[in-house]
């Protein structure tokens, strides 16, 4: 979701004034391909890894329907939050109503707040009283689940396992303290295994949030900035494959450095305040550089209104896997969809994902 991951915000500037979204470049020009030789310089010195090399099951490049802008939508008719949507009953529903339009996903994505804190990653029995169940009916589908994960926050851990500021509060988990180690891997263990919920893999969210400022403490005070990011999706990353090895790790962390632990790269949120297809295409463009053996997740929200999501539907192949955030409505203005937009939706999701630069004239 982006609530607050948004890493492309409408106030970001480049050294050039583009902005972090690229709207002042133009087609696959010489500064892609300076950053292309970069990353393969830095490949070439053994500077970086060379990816997992593991191979890329089919369903990871499945369609991908997740929740978060149907809860978004849902909140605004009514006095909740968007995460106190993420009910089992309404998964239930937008499911149900994505297949009476004939849309059948292949991965489910259950967005923020499925579970009880984002510490701990345990079930809310109350949204979720049979999460288990659930994702077994999914499997008997041919569909895939995935949990949403809200990186750093220290929701439910001791403190003795958290980054702690100069007053001693937390402000994030602790990656490099084995305590936490220790229960992170048993988490994700019980997320992924037929022993626990039995999910296929998760969407990493809120990555941005890394502890980074003056008067911090951790267990080991060596590690920081992309080393912490890499200790932190290692230990995930890691686990996840020797509970489930084609378990999917989708993250939103273009970065040579972290190639060999991710899956899947998520564009992240759209920045409304940008032209939709420019920015995105720019944002699929970084990505396939910076880890090109990763799938691409072309995200799907939030959005200025239907017809800049209309236009963003023919888009998504051209980038990577086709994601849907909506059901039934946009939230940002109420439209509805109507029988055109899920023609579209179909027409979308029966394209191959691209398996290399396609976006020659994107926003020109």
């Amino acid at each position: 979701n982006g609530s607050g991951s948004n890493g492309s915000g409408s106030n970001g500037r480049g050294s050039d004034g583009s902005g972090f979204d690229g709207s002042g470049d133009s087609g696959m020009g010489p500064e892609y391909l300076a950053l292309e030789r970069h990353v393969r310089s830095l490949r070439a010195q053994r500077l970086v890894a060379q990816g997992n090399g593991a191979p890329r099951p089919a369903w990871w490049s499945a369609p991908i329907f997740c929740g978060w802008g149907a809860q978004c939508y849902l909140a605004t008719q009514g006095e909740k939050r968007a995460p106190d949507e993420a009910r089992q009953e309404n998964y239930r529903s937008f499911l149900e109503q994505l297949e009476a339009r004939d849309l059948a996903p292949g991965t489910v994505v259950l967005d923020d707040k499925w579970q009880a804190s984002y510490g701990e990653n345990r079930v809310d029995l109350e949204k979720w009283p049979d999460l288990e169940g659930f994702i077994a009916g999914q499997h008997r589908l041919g569909r895939k689940v995935l949990l949403w994960l809200k990186a750093w926050d220290p929701e439910g851990v001791p403190l003795e396992e958290c980054v702690t500021n100069s007053t001693g509060e937390p402000v994030s988990v602790d990656p490099t303290n084995p305590a936490f180690e220790k229960r992170f891997r048993e988490s994700i263990r019980n997320m992924l295994s037929s022993e626990g919920y039995g999910a296929d893999g998760f969407k990493l969210d809120f990555t941005a949030r890394i502890p980074a400022s003056p008067g911090l403490r951790m267990f080991d005070e060596r590690v920081w900035g992309i080393e912490l990011m890499r200790r932190y999706l290692e230990i995930l990353h890691d686990e996840a494959k020797a509970v489930k090895p084609d378990a999917l790790v989708m993250t939103h962390t273009p970065h040579p450095y972290l190639a060999d632990v991710v899956d899947m790269i998520r564009l992240n949120d759209i920045n409304v305040g940008r032209d939709v297809l420019r920015s995105m295409a720019h944002r699929g463009r970084i990505a396939r550089i910076a880890c090109p053996e990763a799938i691409i997740d072309t995200d799907n929200w939030p959005v200025t209104d239907k017809s800049t999501w209309r236009s963003y539907l023919g888009l998504q192949p051209r980038l990577g896997v086709s994601s849907l955030y909506y059901v039934s409505h946009i939230d940002s203005t109420g439209e509805a969809l109507d029988d055109d937009d899920y023609r579209l939706i179909r027409e979308s999701w029966k394209r191959e994902p691209a398996a290399g630069d396609t976006l020659a004239g994107v926003g020109e």
